[in-house]
C-alpha cells in the first residue's frame, strides 16, 4: 500500500475547489497525543480550529475507550467551533455531527448506518467514531471539540471494526475525504445552528442502525431491555420496555448492544 501523506495544502485546494467558504486554521501533524487535546490547548481564535495527524499515541473514544492510530492509515481529525445555541442541544449536535460524516463517504459506502448516539456501522461493524467534547474558555465562551476517527486503509484485523478498504477494496487520498468532511460538518453544523434537529429527524431515521430493533441499553447501572424507537427532536433516543414502558435517553455514558445480532435490512 501506497501512503499519501496529509498535507495541508492539498485539503485546502480541495475545500477550495468546492467554492466553499471556510474560515479555518489547519494545523497537519505527524504525530500528536490527542488531536482533540492539541486543540483543548490552542487560544481562542475567531477561526474554526482544525487538527489532524498522521498518527496518535493517545487517542480515544467515548466512555474512555482507546482509539487505534496506526501511521498513515486512517483519518484522526478535530475541530474546534464556537457555540451559538444552547447546551442542551449538545446530544443532538452529536447526531448531526454523524449525519455529516456519513454524507461525506456515502457516494463511496453507500450501505453504512449510525448507530446511536454516533458510531458509523456497516455489516455490522464499526467504521468511525466520534467524540464531542464542550469546553468553556477564559472569556466564558462556550466551544466545542469534535473529534472524528475514521478508518480507511487499516484492513480489519477483528470482527468488530472495518475500514472504507475493507468496504470498496480501494484505497483513498485522506486530503480529499478530510475536505470532504469538513464541508459536509460546516454545513450541517449551520444548519443545526440555525434551524435545529427537528430538519435532521427524518434522515437520521432512515440511517438509523437500532430503529425497531430490540436492544439492551445500560446506564448508570441499570439495564433497559425493549424495541428502539428512533430519537426526539432533542436527538434522545427512545425505548419502549418489554412492560410497554417508554423511556428516553441522553449521549452519556450508554452503552448499547444490538440483541439480535442482525444487521439492518
Amino acid at each position: 500500500m501506497t501512503i499519501t501523506p496529509l498535507n495541508k495544502d492539498s485539503i485546502l485546494h480541495a475545500i477550495e475547489a468546492f467554492s466553499t467558504e471556510m474560515p479555518i486554521n489547519l494545523h497537519v501533524l505527524t504525530e500528536i497525543d490527542s488531536t482533540n487535546q492539541f486543540l483543548k490547548q490552542r487560544p481562542p481564535s475567531a477561526l474554526i480550529e482544525v487538527c489532524c495527524a498522521e498518527t496518535q499515541t493517545l487517542g480515544r473514544g467515548r466512555r474512555g475507550n482507546t482509539w487505534h492510530s496506526p501511521y498513515g492509515e486512517n483519518i484522526y481529525l478535530s475541530i474546534r467551533w464556537k457555540i451559538p445555541v444552547a447546551t442542551l442541544l449538545l446530544s443532538a449536535m452529536g447526531l448531526v455531527v454523524s449525519l455529516a460524516i456519513l454524507d461525506a463517504i456515502h457516494l463511496i459506502a453507500p450501505d453504512v448506518y449510525i448507530k446511536w448516539p454516533n458510531d458509523l456501522i456497516w455489516n455490522m461493524k464499526k467504521l468511525s467514531g466520534i467524540l464531542v467534547e464542550m469546553i468553556t474558555t477564559v472569556s466564558g465562551c462556550q466551544e466545542v471539540i469534535i473529534g472524528v476517527g475514521l478508518n480507511v486503509s487499516t484492513s480489519a484485523s477483528c470482527e468488530a471494526w472495518c475500514s472504507l478498504y475493507d468496504i470498496t477494496g480501494k484505497h483513498y487520498d485522506r486530503n480529499k475525504l478530510i475536505a470532504h468532511i469538513l464541508i459536509s460538518l460546516n454545513s450541517h453544523l449551520n444548519q443545526f445552528f440555525q434551524q435545529g434537529f427537528g430538519v435532521f429527524q427524518a434522515r437520521w431515521q432512515a440511517a438509523d442502525y437500532l430503529y425497531q430493533r430490540a436492544i439492551s441499553l445500560t446506564q448508570a447501572h441499570q439495564t433497559f431491555n425493549g424495541i428502539a424507537q428512533g430519537v426526539t427532536t432533542q436527538g434522545l433516543l427512545r425505548l419502549v420496555d418489554n412492560a410497554g414502558i417508554h423511556h428516553m435517553f441522553s449521549s452519556g455514558d450508554i452503552h448499547i448492544t444490538a440483541i439480535d445480532g442482525q444487521p439492518r435490512p
